[in-house]
């Protein structure tokens, strides 16, 4: 295989050694395909990776070119995490050589610095991804706005379902298969396993945030409060803390524009992530109240702080911004423990 050399720039093998490389070669196939041949049917197992080594393909869902990969790209990268479906066609686009394996290959045949070396360029090709469907769906977003509301509910449904059922199951899948991996390496190597997973639970967690604030379904404050509900019970339910939650004044049926429902939540959630790394308290009590004066959600815990810590820490100039970038009052009261009010 000494004449293909155009595989080993692939993003995916990023820091391997000439060693490591040199091992790669003996799980690759080479295969070659001619103009407009399917190398992968939507449908199908996915059992492959693949890097082009020459030529191109182009990437295809209900024969709707939704993109297309050159030199020392790859494809199939579900393979990956597991034996699903895959989720488009690729077809060559002219004539196409790719070098090609399976996962079990790689774990069997080589060491498991290489699968941990390629687990972890994918991880960070996520991450990258993730930031420009941040970027380019608000753009997208904003220009469909110049067209008709109905044209970007749709847009919005279907970048959302997208962020959901795509990016979503691959970086449920990471975590799931670095825990695993842990068990099976050394101390250093286990660390970064460790860490791989805690991130890739932390873009999911973002990512299912993000997709929650776009869905047009969820515009009633029985959402927002249900959100807030879930989240204090996962996160403070299963620790030493005790809590409550009262809602007065809010009816739930009523309709809450996207941007209070969003920032009001993320408010919420950086104020509970503070309480449970700072806190010495064991009790919070949560209140979320309408009247005619406006919206309030205060946020109160009974551990007693003698000195605030810098605010980028404890993320307090975030939920300020958040607060009056809704037109509202962000404040703090530390009369016998710590209160973040929020009115609107």
């Amino acid at each position: 295989m000494t004449e293909f050399n155009n595989w080993k720039k692939s993003n995916l093998l990023l820091g391997l050694s000439k060693e490591h490389l040199h091992l790669l070669t003996m799980v690759l196939t080479v295969e070659q395909f001619s103009d407009g041949d399917f190398i992968i049917r939507e449908g199908e197992e996915g059992k492959r990776l693949y890097i082009i080594e020459s030529g191109s393909v182009q990437v295809l869902k209900e024969s709707v070119l939704l993109a297309e990969k050159g030199v020392s790209e790859h494809f199939g990268v579900m393979a990956l995490l597991d034996n699903s479906k895959r989720s488009a066609d690729v077809r060559a686009k002219g004539d196409v050589v790719v070098m090609s394996t399976t996962i079990d290959q790689i774990k069997n045949h080589s060491t498991s610095a290489i699968y941990i070396n390629i687990f972890s360029n994918h991880l960070k090709e996520i991450q990258g991804e993730l930031r420009k469907m941040n970027h380019s769906s608000v753009a997208e977003i904003k220009e469909k706005m110049k067209v008709t509301s109905e044209a970007v509910e749709s847009l919005k449904t279907r970048i959302s379902s997208d962020l959901h059922d795509d990016v979503g199951t691959l970086l449920a899948g990471i975590a799931m298969q670095s825990e695993l991996l842990s068990l099976s390496v050394d101390d250093q190597q286990k660390m970064e396993m460790q860490e791989m997973s805690e991130m890739s639970r932390d873009a999911m967690e973002r990512m299912r945030d993000i997709v929650w604030s776009m869905d047009t379904k969820k515009d009633k404050y029985e959402n927002l409060i249900d959100k807030m509900r879930d989240y204090a019970a996962n996160k403070l339910g299963r620790s030493s803390f005790k809590y409550s939650f009262e809602v007065d004044g809010v009816e739930g049926t009523q309709s809450i524009l996207p941007d209070v429902r969003k920032n009001l939540y993320l408010i919420f959630k950086e104020a509970l992530t503070n309480i449970f790394k700072h806190s010495k308290g064991d009790q919070v009590a949560i209140s979320f109240s309408k009247n005619e004066t406006g919206l309030q959600l205060r946020i109160f815990d009974n551990g007693l702080i003698s000195k605030i810590a810098k605010s980028e820490g404890m993320g307090l100039s975030n939920m300020k911004m958040r607060a009056e970038k809704l037109g509202g009052n962000f404040s703090i009261n530390q009369e016998k423990g710590f209160e973040v009010v929020i009115i609107i």
